[in-house]
């Protein structure tokens, strides 16, 4: 007996088109002060920054993915298929790097909290932007075959839906090669948020015990930033984890069996998006040297 399956219409995606229109353009704004402002002043190219720097450029790519995963509905031609896989390799490129970028920034920030006084000569600029072009050069090498081979899997019908087929791909690649990296990569970043966090907390408490009163501002800042990291971490992509998992047990054809799912699709994808918008925040706004640049660039526009 076969599953009959809620039939779609363009205009019931206008509202998601129009939010993730939106969430792109203020993302691509963030994101483009962050990394135009690192480029533009020389003060601000310290090791931190170059893994900020990389982080405001994956956040960047998720925008290609926001706006032309819904094209695929009117692309009629056999230009389809490229724009699938142009959509499918920015978003797991964007994601990869947002989350290689981010454990980048949790091992620079350790160490600096746990070797204060050796940090500079232990992680230098040259370093950090080696670090950060190896990575870059990894993700690209890694992903782009495992792109190639999910939108070579699809049927002609299953390139006209929004959300990503992953049912295509066999479990060792989506488990092994993507899932376990990913979870790895993030326990890691938690993880080394957690030390910090801790290691914050005692040098707090030890300069209180030392002076009678907490002179250790810069910590506190450190630990509610190094807070809002994780809590962000975890709310945005939590859900779409768990969700994309759960399809790849089910099926995606779940998702179009009813216009509850297809929403609930929607927006678990762009809860996730709205990590790579509020990362600029989280890593750059509460920072005062990227504060003043921002404001030196919108004043010279």
């Amino acid at each position: 007996m076969e599953t009959s399956h809620y039939m779609f219409s363009h205009s019931e995606y206008g509202h998601w088109i129009a939010l993730n229109v939106f969430i792109s353009v203020m993302l691509l704004l963030f994101n483009g002060l962050t990394i135009t402002a690192i480029i533009r002043f020389k003060n601000l190219r310290s090791p931190t920054n170059i893994f900020v720097f990389s982080l405001a450029v994956a956040d960047s790519l998720v925008a290609f993915p926001m706006v032309f995963q819904y094209a695929v509905m009117f692309e009629y031609s056999n230009w389809r298929k490229v724009l699938h896989a142009l959509c499918m390799f920015a978003f797991v490129l964007s994601l990869g790097m947002s989350v290689i970028s981010m454990t980048l920034i949790a091992v620079d920030r350790f160490i600096a909290v746990r070797h204060p006084l050796n940090y500079k000569q232990i992680l230098t600029v040259p370093k950090a932007m080696k670090m950060a072009i190896i990575c870059w050069i990894f993700c690209i090498i890694y992903l782009t075959p495992i792109s190639v081979y999910y939108v070579s899997q699809m049927t002609w019908q299953e390139l006209t839906y929004v959300q990503f087929q992953l049912s295509v791909l066999p479990v060792p690649i989506l488990v092994g090669c993507i899932f376990s990296l990913l979870v790895i990569l993030l326990c890691s970043s938690v993880l080394l948020y957690i030390l910090i966090f801790n290691a914050v907390w005692k040098q707090t408490h030890r300069i209180r015990n030392l002076h009678g009163h907490n002179d250790n501002t810069q910590a506190r800042r450190s630990s509610i930033t190094m807070a809002i990291v994780l809590a962000g971490l975890i709310i945005c992509w939590t859900p779409m984890t768990g969700w994309l998992l759960f399809l790849s047990v089910k099926g995606e054809k779940l998702i179009m069996e009813s216009k509850f799912w297809l929403n609930f699709n929607s927006f678990v994808l762009c809860l996730a998006y709205l990590n790579s918008l509020i990362n600029p925040f989280i890593y750059a706004v509460r920072v005062p040297e990227l504060r003043r640049a921002y404001v030196s660039l919108l004043r010279c526009t």
